[in-house]
């Protein structure tokens, strides 16, 4: 994360964690009905596009990957995120169901 937060400092990176952790969780918890915990996932971030010159309008996209942890079986998904610097505005959605690993 400390590359990324180099690359994109405007982005607050804690915040985009949270809401790609609240979204795996709306995935699981349908599913399987039992409840996460904050520690209970781990999200790896990738940064698909951006601009070296960050101009405030420029919309900002990545991908993540998060693996659940603590768990008898183990899960993964897949996610999208942006963030649009001119509203300051992360969003985060879940691409897909959990699957076993």
């Amino acid at each position: 994360m400390g590359e990324l937060t180099c690359s994109q400092p405007n982005i607050s990176w804690d915040r985009l964690t949270f809401s790609a952790k609240e979204s795996v969780y709306k995935a699981w918890f349908p599913t399987y009905g039992k409840w996460l915990d904050f520690t209970d996932c781990e999200v790896m971030f990738y940064l698909d596009s951006h601009r070296p010159n960050n101009q405030p309008k420029e919309l900002v996209v990545g991908r993540y990957h998060a693996q659940l942890l603590k768990s008898k079986r183990s899960y993964s998904c897949n996610g999208q995120w942006a963030f649009v610097p001119f509203f300051n505005l992360l969003i985060t959605t879940t691409a897909g169901s959990l699957t076993e690993s």
